[in-house]
């Protein structure tokens, strides 16, 4: 089973945020790591919606994550329902540290909205439930 990564370390910071610029526009933010190749990392207004229950809250768009991950206190804290899966899944925080919940054992699906200037997009997705620190959704390169 493939090893997911957020981009967080053990205390749910990014270590490799060395920038942020904010834009007066839309409150979007783009943070550059040197760490990793000067990357960026861009936040994203999100809508998520699950039978009834909607969420409104950022994305960090992440190149340097793999998998599509939800935060398990936001899922819990928005009441969506969630999945167990057969087998649980390693996840490794972007320093290399075990994440503090353990393996991923549990995934949600729900409808993931992006709202922009020219239109919106919006799929079905299904995302893994990890502890994310102070994100709550990370759209890492299984989605990009």
């Amino acid at each position: 089973m493939k090893s997911l990564s957020p981009a967080v370390d053990n205390k749910g910071k990014d270590p490799t945020v060395t920038q942020t610029l904010d834009s007066k526009l839309d409150d979007k933010y783009i943070s550059y790591s040197n760490k990793y190749n000067g990357s960026p990392s861009i936040r994203l207004d999100v809508l998520v919606q699950q039978k009834g229950i909607t969420g409104k809250t950022q994305a960090l768009m992440d190149s340097g994550a793999t998998g599509v991950l939800i935060n398990t206190r936001f899922t819990k804290s928005k009441g969506f329902q969630t999945t167990t899966l057969a087998r649980p899944i390693p996840v490794t925080n972007i320093d290399g540290t075990r994440n503090r919940t353990g393996d991923i054992m549990e995934t949600c699906q729900m409808l993931l909205s992006i709202m922009g200037k020219e239109g919106h997009h919006s799929e079905s997705i299904v995302f893994y439930l990890a502890d994310l620190g102070w994100e709550d959704l990370i759209l890492g390169t299984d989605w990009l």
